[in-house]
């Protein structure tokens, strides 16, 4: 071949080939179907519970509870044995007072001889009441600092131990001319005619023949009451 030949032959086409190249592989890329989805995987770990929510108020009382205990209350405390000689003690809340007032009442003998009778209960039981104690207190100050106390308890309730049993006690104490209980003792006392407030803590041992126990009981308490007296007697 001369020279002359070579240069007279026509030049490879190099972007035609490139050309043809892409538009093969855009064709094949089209011709490709999109497969199904594969399974779901499995459900990831349960999330941490969030923080409780604050607690709501408490509910407005009734107003049978309202009128109930508005007149004060009268707590009572027992230590001793059981009727089976097992150690104890109880509390003994009487917070709620009768609609009748006769049984929250003040009588004045005169200016220094005060009667007072009370009676409270532990619960609002219309239809079995066993639960109670009630009080007759006459309190005479002779003027020269000398307070001389008669006072009589009625103790109705049922007594708890820690272990959860209970017993009845259905017991008279009392203070005064014939007294069936022992170092008795009174404090604080305060009586306020203008307001009808009447305040008293007290105590006493009620030996073990006189109290359902048939062992000597250690009784005291408070009473923190409203009193009212009868414009009619």
């Amino acid at each position: 071949m001369t020279n002359l030949e070579i240069k007279n032959r026509a030049p490879v086409n190099v972007w035609h080939w490139m050309g043809t190249g892409l538009l093969l592989t855009l064709l094949a890329i089209a011709g490709c179907q999109q497969g199904d989805p594969g399974p779901a995987g499995p459900d990831g770990n349960n999330g941490t519970n969030g923080v409780n929510g604050a607690n709501g108020g408490d509910g407005k009382n009734g107003a049978d509870y309202n009128e109930a205990s508005q007149n004060g209350y009268i707590i009572t405390y027992l230590d001793g044995k059981t009727p089976a000689g097992v150690t104890f003690r109880d509390t003994l809340h009487f917070k709620f007072s009768s609609t009748d007032l006769n049984e929250s009442s003040v009588y004045h003998y005169s200016a220094n001889d005060v009667y007072f009778k009370l009676e409270r209960f532990t619960a609002l039981d219309n239809w079995n009441i066993q639960n109670y104690t009630d009080f007759n207190i006459e309190v005479y100050d002779n003027g020269a600092g000398d307070t001389t106390w008669f006072i009589d308890q009625h103790l109705k309730t049922t007594a708890t131990t820690t272990d959860f049993k209970y017993f009845a006690i259905d017991d008279d104490y009392y203070d005064g001319e014939g007294s069936n209980v022992s170092t008795a003792s009174y404090d604080g006392f305060k009586y306020n005619s203008s307001t009808g407030r009447l305040y008293l803590r007290y105590s006493w041992t009620v030996p073990a023949n006189s109290n359902r126990t048939g062992f000597d009981l250690n009784v005291s308490g408070v009473m923190d009451v409203t009193v009212y007296e009868s414009i009619t007697d």
